[in-house]
């Protein structure tokens, strides 16, 4: 299903039946009205779907509900036969557009898949229209199975109300790591993943999850109309860098991914030319890894040194640091002693 402009009252797009499959480069809008009691779906994949499923380079521009006394909308919700990789696609537009009587739930991506991958897509959660709820949520992932890798996202909200507001709704099982998560509006509510309230509070939580991942604000060309691509600050900006992901060879554009390139759907340039990955295998016990060098906008500091984080490897550390190519550099193992 390939290259479609769809907009519907009812559902986007429902799959049965199905092994394997492609859906890619589509514009989808969804303007719900939704039936009392019930759950309404954009993308959805129902009974009988096994395989994989690729799903990319597609935008998902509006999903707004009507929705007052059921259970919500889920503008992607995928079943849990087959395989899902979701990359390179765009998510904005969701919202809620009357008071809610009974527990509504607000969702970009229910993931319930056998196994998969989610990377390099951009979810943008805008201020919801009436944020009143009884007990629903408003998130861009709800993890059902847990089963996916998610990787290289930028995750951006601008709720200011909704009481349980999140970005991915319980910690990932499998590895998640260079994702952008940034709440605008701090709120009591507003949750990076599951409980945390800050993405620090859940890598200390949680030692092994998005080690690697930043809490940095991003600059988009139109989020109101959908238009996520990164411009402004956002453009060379080195919070953004996270290593290639081979699956995901191009952006959403089809511009060819560098070895360093950007998290969420779109490259806008060469990060490697200002950045590089930094990996360092050190001696067991070893606690904090710093590096000091001449590095851009930090030459030879070791009294404040650049600092790599762990790695699900045994006694290695890793970061993306900013520099050009010849960067001399040391390692260090505290502050202030060469």
């Amino acid at each position: 299903f390939k290259n479609n402009i769809v907009t519907a009252k009812r559902r986007l797009f429902e799959i049965n039946y199905t092994d394997g499959g492609e859906i890619s480069g589509n514009t989808f809008e969804t303007q719900q009205t939704g039936a009392a009691g019930t759950v309404s779906y954009g993308l959805w994949t129902s009974s009988g779907v096994v395989g994989t499923i690729n799903i990319f380079n597609n935008k998902f521009t509006k999903a707004f509900t009507e929705e007052i006394s059921g259970n919500g909308h889920r503008v992607v919700s995928l079943s849990s036969g087959a395989s899902y990789n979701i990359y390179n696609n765009t998510f904005s537009g969701l919202d809620k557009t009357k008071a809610s009587t009974t527990a509504t739930n607000l969702v970009y991506l229910f993931y319930s898949g056998v196994a998969g991958k989610i990377y390099n897509n951009t979810y943008y959660m805008p201020t919801l229209t009436d944020p009143s709820q009884t007990g629903g949520y408003y998130r861009a992932i709800n993890l059902s199975g847990n089963t996916a890798e998610i990787k290289n996202n930028i995750f951006i909200s601008d709720e200011a109300v909704h009481t349980n507001t999140s970005f991915i709704g319980s910690v990932p099982t499998p590895a998640t790591n260079y994702n952008t998560y940034y709440i605008r509006q701090p709120h009591t509510g507003a949750t990076v993943v599951s409980t945390y309230v800050s993405l620090t509070d859940y890598q200390a939580a949680n030692p092994a999850k998005d080690m690697n991942s930043k809490s940095s604000d991003v600059t988009f060309a139109d989020a109101a109309t959908g238009d996520l691509h990164l411009t402004g600050a956002s453009v060379n900006d080195v919070n953004l860098a996270a290593p290639l992901q081979a699956t995901v060879a191009n952006d959403i554009d089809g511009t060819v991914r560098t070895a360093l390139t950007y998290m969420g759907a779109h490259q806008p340039s060469n990060m490697t030319t200002i950045a590089k990955l930094f990996t360092v295998t050190v001696p067991a016990g070893t606690e904090k890894v710093f590096v000091a060098g001449s590095f851009t906008g930090k030459n030879w500091d070791n009294t404040d040194p650049l600092q790599l984080a762990k790695t699900s490897n045994a006694n290695e550390f890793a970061g993306i640091l900013p520099c050009v190519d010849g960067v001399n550099y040391k390692y260090l193992c505290e502050k202030g002693d060469w």
